[in-house]
């Protein structure tokens, strides 16, 4: 399967970073003696270890979470194995019969942010070391690609793992991350099943035409592209997802950018990219206007910088004409800048071809970000409605607690508390986190739900 190993295109800055973490090749000494099966050893994962590295996961997490064997747990159903094919590190654990025994993905949000997990262990290979090795790794490789904020999830109630990340990791405890849930519309199924009889294509497009209708009723003059595979070059859709790094540095923090998740999203056909444009201001408008309308509002850097680079806007539109257009005998009237991008959103689950990390019957809101509150109102009516016209019964999205605005805002969105024992840790002190630098602010319009 040559053509499936291929990385699809990604942003020139977050295949950089990839391709210096991916080269830093595994210590061949790694080893973890005691485990059954004899010695430990790390590699670099293949796909052929993708049936082990799932079981190896809901083995886990399953007894973590107490779930016996065969019963449905948070993992259920999950496939995090498309992860190899995008990941900046994926490394395996595998004893002396070549048996996985452990596994762990790291993965880059661009030149600056990067996550790893989930990060495994059959529990009965457990209290050997091997978790560390895997942890102590993984983090290397993403600093040593240049990552200077890493973050993983855990359980919040659990001292065993927050003390393997810190002792083997050097990171520190963060902000608690509490997971919502959202109902899907009634009529969900039937609507899907509708489409599911016209064949999976249809109900791609029946999934893309449902969150474009939601996000236009949502008022402000958003207009929304839904893709499921990547969009032909040229067009519309491919110049938004060309535009999510500036995007995502400008309304979020420097040096973040989701376009390698988002393109992986797209590539593995896992599920349904939203990328919600803001409209151009009127004609005559001033450019503090613009600024405001395309970067979050007057008296942010973004919104300054969004005045000052109308004319650099990626081409979603032609934007006008600079010819015989004329007003009151003004002249000429110069053209209108193109849309710019408002919020992007990946969401695993509807119009999914292939197995994805949403359980059965959930629409799983993995990333969001929006430059404005209205914005993300958009952002969430729309990956509702994704989720109903997929069949999906329920929306689930996390976010740190850090970003009270964001919390807020899936609170009023019908959104409720379902789990709250999970925490962050990262590489820099609680204190360190806050600030413009970062995206744990308390204004800061970004749902990441790193699980």
């Amino acid at each position: 399967m040559a053509a499936a190993m291929e990385a699809p295109q990604q942003g020139d800055a977050c295949a950089a970073a990839c391709a210096r973490v991916s080269g830093g090749g595994c210590p061949a000494a790694a080893a973890a003696d005691g485990a059954p099966g004899g010695c430990v050893r790390l590699r670099d994962m293949r796909e052929e270890d993708l049936p082990q590295v799932s079981a190896v996961i809901a083995e886990a997490f399953h007894a973590a979470a107490g779930v016996p064997p065969g019963g449905r747990g948070a993992f259920t159903g999950v496939d995090k194995g498309w992860r190899l094919f995008h990941a900046a590190a994926a490394l395996v654990a595998v004893d002396a019969r070549g048996a996985v025994v452990g596994c762990v993905f790291a993965m880059q949000l661009g030149p600056r942010f990067a996550y790893f997990g989930p990060l495994a262990v059959r529990p009965c290979s457990s209290g050997h070391g091997i978790g560390r090795m895997l942890a102590s790794e993984a983090a290397a490789r993403l600093r040593r690609g240049g990552a200077e904020h890493i973050e993983i999830v855990t359980y919040a109630d659990s001292p065993k793992h927050i003390h393997l990340y810190e002792s083997c990791a050097a990171l520190q405890v963060g902000f608690p991350i509490h997971v919502l849930r959202r109902a899907a519309d009634a009529g969900a199924d039937a609507a899907y099943a509708r489409a599911q009889r016209c064949g999976d294509a249809c109900a791609a497009a029946a999934v893309c035409a449902a969150a474009e209708r939601a996000a236009a009723a949502a008022g402000g003059g958003y207009r929304l592209i839904a893709l499921t595979a990547p969009p032909p070059p040229g067009g519309a859709g491919a110049a938004a997802l060309a535009d999510v790094p500036r995007f995502c540095g400008a309304a979020v923090a420097a040096g973040l950018d989701l376009s390698c998740e988002a393109r992986g999203a797209l590539a593995r056909r896992l599920g349904a990219v939203l990328l919600l444009l803001q409209p151009p201001p009127r004609r005559g408008a001033p450019a503090a206007e613009a600024g405001r309308r395309g970067a979050g509002g007057a008296g942010t850097a973004a919104g300054a910088t969004a005045a000052s680079a109308g004319s650099a806007q990626p081409p979603y539109s032609r934007g006008g004409s600079s010819r015989g257009c004329s007003s009151g005998g003004l002249g000429p009237q110069p053209p209108l800048p193109p849309p710019r991008l408002a919020g992007v959103a990946i969401v695993h689950g509807p119009g999914a071809a292939a197995p994805n990390e949403a359980a059965p019957g959930t629409s799983y809101l993995k990333f969001a970000a929006a430059d404005a509150p209205p914005a993300l109102r958009a952002l969430l009516r729309a990956a509702t409605a994704a989720a109903a016209a997929g069949g999906r019964g329920e929306v689930l999205a996390g976010v740190c607690l850090a970003r009270r605005r964001a919390y807020e805002e899936l609170l009023a969105a019908g959104f409720e508390p379902c789990s709250v024992n999970n925490i962050s840790m990262s590489d820099r002190h609680p204190l360190a986190q806050f600030g413009p630098e970062t995206y744990n602010r308390y204004d800061c319009l970004y749902i990441s739900d790193l699980r």
